[in-house]
């Protein structure tokens, strides 16, 4: 076991390792009775494999079989870190807002991320506490509270599972090239800062200034480094192909969405009040999906950590 310990602690990316305490505290990802299933038959030799190990073997091992981890307890504590239009934090709420699961959430500052200090190096967000554990990577939030919840079928097919990688490889990158492409719509985006989060006066202004000029100086880069000129034709057509993938259903997942139309919703509500997303509803086929999905999710279960 020590030798597994010193191996994953050289090799595991920070995003999962805790801050205290990590070994005695980490709880397995997968056990004795989950690894007996075919996808994990060739991890048989292993009794118990840890959060970071599994982050270790690849972002398609988050998805496999989530759904099998059956006779679960309730989710009862949860508190997410986040930035309010943040894609990765929208993904997780739209998962816990699907399927009932009450949370609490905390406003991080975008500039100094003073409310992660205390409890994790990490300096992305989402951060998740679920249950007392400190988890980040919103794909790895993502496959922990679903090993919580009964998902359609009980499994997580080939295609979903594409569609989910999807998601953080194709769509969420699109997302900043044009949600920042010219500094007025940066400010649209970081105007949240002026009205969520225990911000001082100051804090809310120089959110919104400083994070709109930074991020559309890093997207106008980017884009230069990319070489793309259309970015909005380019939104269009990765939107349209999830489109034709959902085809004549109600969702991809059939009569019930499952997760790749969780996360897909989760991801493009979060920029629902921007000029982008008018956008999308008026070149693309979006819109009929959209509704449902909006339909069956329907209000948030998360409230500021410090309401009562």
């Amino acid at each position: 076991m020590q030798r597994w310990k010193r191996i994953v602690l050289r090799n595991a990316p920070r995003s999962i390792v805790k801050t205290r305490n990590f070994w005695r505290s980490a709880k397995p990802m997968i056990t004795r009775r989950s690894i007996n299933s075919p996808s994990m038959a060739l991890l048989a030799p292993i009794k118990q494999l840890h959060v970071p190990l599994l982050a270790t073997i690849g972002y398609s091992a988050c998805y496999t079989n989530v759904a099998s981890y059956e006779n679960r307890m309730p989710l009862s504590s949860i508190r997410l870190y986040q930035f309010a239009p943040c894609p990765y934090c929208c993904k997780v709420r739209a998962i816990l807002d699907y399927y009932k699961v009450p949370y609490e959430i905390v406003e991080v500052n975008p500039v100094t991320k003073k409310e992660l200090k205390d409890i994790t190096t990490y300096r992305k967000v989402p951060v998740c506490c679920i249950e007392g554990d400190i988890v980040t990577d919103s794909s790895v939030i993502v496959n922990q509270i679903a090993s919580h919840v009964r998902l359609q079928n009980g499994t997580i097919d080939e295609t979903e599972k594409q569609w989910c990688q999807w998601v953080d490889g194709t769509l969420i990158p699109l997302l900043p090239l044009n949600i920042y492409r010219s500094f007025s719509e940066a400010c649209d985006a970081f105007e949240y800062c002026l009205t969520e989060g225990n911000f001082t006066p100051l804090e809310r202004r120089v959110s919104k200034y400083f994070g709109a000029m930074v991020m559309y100086g890093v997207t106008k880069s980017k884009k230069k480094s990319k070489g793309i000129q259309e970015e909005r034709q380019v939104l269009y057509d990765a939107v349209n192909e999830w489109v034709r993938a959902v085809d004549d259903q109600a969702f991809l997942g059939g009569e019930q969405p499952n997760l790749a139309d969780i996360t897909v919703f989760g991801v493009l509500r979060s920029i629902e009040t921007l000029a982008t997303f008018q956008d999308l509803k008026n070149h693309t086929s979006i819109v009929p999906w959209y509704d449902r999905m909006r339909d069956v999710v329907g209000s948030s279960t998360g409230r500021p950590a410090n309401s009562t």
